[in-house]
């Protein structure tokens, strides 16, 4: 090679391809680069940027992720299934049995200390369900009052959680209800980009997601189901958040959420702005087993303010047990709006703070709309006692919404027939017959 080719050369960056490692519970191996001998039967401490790590199913111990950051590359922890496992030297299909476990019993279970990650269960979910989640992160043993965090992650942005299931303390028998374990915690100005997509969450004793100061966080197609956190000193929320700004929580079921709120803002008297919630339901089981209810289902408390909060196309079931079943902004704010929504056997809706119309109150009272519905009054699922909230009848129309609110959680785009309808789940209709003929 000529002398200035062997300097421009020298001076073009080398790209290296991304490689695949393998991690199986009861390897033997330390190479991690394949499912037989080589395999390595923990992550290690250290991953490599642009690389993805398959994980096999079994049990390992808690993880913390402290790779330095390298720009925007980005690292992937994949679950290994049969479609989906990389290489085939020494693969068997049992290896994609069962979910990859971390658990631990005093501390938190999956703890990142920098960004950039991807943890990806592979799931087999397209949307909220209670199953299909290859990667299960246990906190359901963990004893340690003051750091019982299921899933930490110590101010880093660019983490994306996929097709995890995550469970909380709540289950323990005889646990002490002060107990605080939080299934998710990020609490910093630099939780920037993290996503929850596809995933389950349930059994906490306290908040499932604790996104104070965050910025462009999204909640997706995720089931949260059960908090049991009902004292003084542990009110617990779903969701709570301060200061926080561009959030979008969609298509997701809370289903049994005990405390201040479903979703509580303006814990510390900050200010919440550009959130977008929608396509969610919100519900309680009959009987309410958490014993206790809630104080609004989207608001926030204190000296704080809400500002272009909007809340549309939502369903809030037998939400009766506690104070309200609300969206509420306590000290106004603006661009504040609630449209769409239906409200079915629920104590009290208003909305204090949002401009509210077009929704449908089934047996609830509520402040007078414009374009409200109150009618008919019988319960208007197809089965949501067992999980099934899509609606068995059609709604009045309510107001056309432009992109990203127009398309519900079952992928259908809303008002293609004509009516926009309230509530979750826009309602099938069929469509009129074609090329008809009258006569022989």
């Amino acid at each position: 090679m000529p002398f200035a080719q062997l300097i421009l050369w020298l001076a073009i960056p080398q790209i290296t391809a991304a490689a695949n490692h393998y991690v199986r519970a009861g390897a033997t191996g330390s190479a991690c680069s394949d499912w037989g001998a080589n395999a390595c039967n923990v992550l290690p401490a250290k991953l490599i940027r642009g690389d993805t790590y398959y994980i096999a199913a079994g049990n390992y111990a808690p993880y913390e992720f402290s790779t330095a950051q390298s720009g925007t590359t980005v690292i992937t922890i994949k679950k290994a299934t049969v479609a989906d496992h990389g290489t085939s030297i020494g693969w068997l299909d049992s290896y994609a049995t069962g979910q990859a476990i971390f658990a631990n019993s005093v501390n938190a279970q999956f703890y990142a200390t920098t960004g950039y990650l991807i943890l990806d269960g592979n799931p087999t979910n397209t949307k909220a369900a209670t199953f299909g989640q290859g990667i299960k992160i246990d906190g359901s043993t963990c004893t340690n009052v003051n750091f019982c965090w299921t899933i930490l992650l110590d101010a880093v942005g660019n983490v994306t959680l996929k097709g995890i299931e995550v469970v909380g303390m709540a289950g323990q028998p005889g646990t002490d209800p002060n107990y605080l374990d939080q299934n998710y915690r990020c609490i910093s100005p630099l939780c920037v980009n993290n996503k929850i997509q596809l995933s389950y969450f349930h059994d906490s004793s306290s908040t499932f997601f604790q996104i104070n100061n965050s910025s462009n966080f999204l909640l997706e197609d995720t089931w949260i189901d059960t908090n049991k956190g009902g004292t003084p000193t542990n009110h617990a929320e779903s969701i709570a958040a301060d200061g926080t700004s561009n959030v979008t929580i969609r298509r997701n079921v809370f289903f049994d959420i005990a405390g201040t709120g479903y979703i509580a803002t303006g814990l510390n008297q900050g200010t919440d702005s550009n959130w977008n919630v929608y396509g969610n339901v919100f519900a309680i089981r009959s009987g309410n087993p958490n014993g206790s209810g809630v104080a609004f289902v989207f608001g926030n408390t204190g000296n704080s303010i809400f500002n272009n909060a909007v809340f549309v196309n939502n369903s809030i079931i037998n939400v009766k047990y506690g104070l309200s079943a609300r969206v509420y902004s306590v000290n106004g704010g603006t661009g504040n709006v609630s449209y769409n929504n239906l409200w079915y056997d629920c104590n009290i809706s208003d909305a204090s703070g949002f401009t509210s119309d077009y929704n449908y109150y089934i047996l609830t009272a509520h402040n007078t709309e414009a374009n409200q519905q109150t009618s008919p009054t019988s319960d208007p699922f197809v089965d949501w006692v067992n999980g099934n909230f899509r609606l068995s009848r059609p709604t009045n129309p309510g107001v056309t919404l432009s992109p990203p609110f127009d398309t519900d959680p079952a992928g259908r785009t809303r008002g293609t027939d004509g009516v926009w309808d309230r509530g979750a789940f826009e309602v099938s209709r069929p469509s009129p017959p074609t090329n008809l003929r009258i006569g022989p």
